[in-house]
């Protein structure tokens, strides 16, 4: 039998939190510290937990939850409250814990009568974790919010052999990024504001929804400083015309930003600039880099730009829900059905 109990204030720091990762083979920034407190200047409170043996202080597992909680007043007589829970990139092992007692202890440390939690689960997928963890409640997410599908470069190999796993087609685009002058830097004091304005420049051409706030560039960039990775292209006005930039956790990078406008494209910027963040990744031991998933279906150019690039595809467990109340369950889908874009 475990137990799982919430970190007490006093020792809920970055160093505390974020050392009991240490010793995994693989995590997610997501239930780094600093995503948390990143969450928290858009009205998620983050909740960190551990998980212990009954007789033991050991912990086994630990857990970071993001919570939004609502009270709802009918007629001034009766006040009950609701909590939404997003519980992003955990693994499975973690999962495995997420039994009706730590339900239950949410609905206690939130002070709710209703809960709605999501988890994206970030290990491979396998039929006997996902039996697992229906025997638990779980049910997978009926509309998620992304494919459970993404692309990883595996950079245990020799810098001379990344051009080698690259397609023909890539490997050739790649060559002709580098004849054209479009050399890469890293940036070492990135504006938001710049890179907020290449996005939105490349949004309204394609037509499609913010994929950032400037909020949100502000935010990341504060919370994550020099683990935030950030290469840039410019031009000869030293205009910026392409970034590309991965948040390293551990042994492992995570694609963050990624935008070139017309310009960019031209001379194959994007190729080059992330073949020069693989090579740093490389050079700093990262073992990992995810894509940060891919959408075979309704996003093919995306797709197959990260599939040329020599990254190896993966299905993830994925999302699955939980919620003590089948209205609420159907009305969060509904919801996300209707969000054009997620940023989780």
């Amino acid at each position: 039998m475990v137990k799982w109990k919430p970190i007490i204030k006093q020792n809920e720091n970055q160093l505390f939190w974020d050392n009991l990762f240490k010793n995994k083979l693989y995590t997610s920034f997501y239930q780094s510290y600093n995503w948390g407190e990143y969450k928290r200047n858009f009205k998620w409170i983050p909740y960190r937990l551990t998980c212990h043996e009954e007789s033991s202080d050991i912990c086994l597992e630990q857990i970071q939850i993001l919570v939004k909680s609502y009270k709802i007043n009918f007629f001034y007589l009766w006040i009950f409250r609701i909590s939404i829970c997003w519980i992003p990139g955990v693994s499975i092992e973690t999962s495995k814990f997420l039994d009706n007692n730590f339900i239950q202890l949410i609905k206690k440390l939130t002070k709710s009568n209703i809960v709605y939690l999501r988890s994206s689960i970030f290990s491979s997928y396998s039929t006997i974790n996902s039996i697992i963890l229906i025997s638990q409640n779980w049910r997978r997410a009926l509309v998620p919010l992304s494919t459970g599908l993404s692309m990883v470069h595996d950079l245990t190999i020799d810098l001379s052999q990344l051009d080698k796993i690259m397609s023909s087609n890539w490997r050739h685009n790649l060559k002709r990024g580098l004849t054209k002058n479009s050399e890469p830097k890293k940036w070492d004091n990135p504006s938001a504001k710049k890179i907020f304005e290449l996005y939105r420049d490349v949004e309204l051409k394609k037509n499609i929804a913010e994929q950032f706030s400037l909020s949100e560039i502000e935010k990341l960039l504060q919370y994550f400083g020099e683990n935030l990775i950030i290469f840039k292209v410019e031009n000869i006005f030293n205009e910026v015309i392409a970034i590309r930039g991965c948040i390293i956790w551990g042994n492992t990078a995570f694609d963050l930003f990624a935008a070139a406008n017309e310009e960019a494209r031209k001379i194959y910027a994007s190729h080059v600039i992330l073949a020069k963040l693989l090579k740093y990744c490389i050079s700093q031991n990262v073992i990992r880099y995810d894509m940060a998933g891919i959408d075979p279906i309704n996003g093919k150019g995306v797709y197959h730009f990260k599939k040329g690039s020599g990254a190896k595809e993966i299905e993830y467990m994925g999302e699955w829900e939980q919620s003590n109340s089948k209205i609420l369950r159907l009305i969060i889908n509904f919801k996300v059905s209707r969000i054009s874009n997620v940023n989780i």
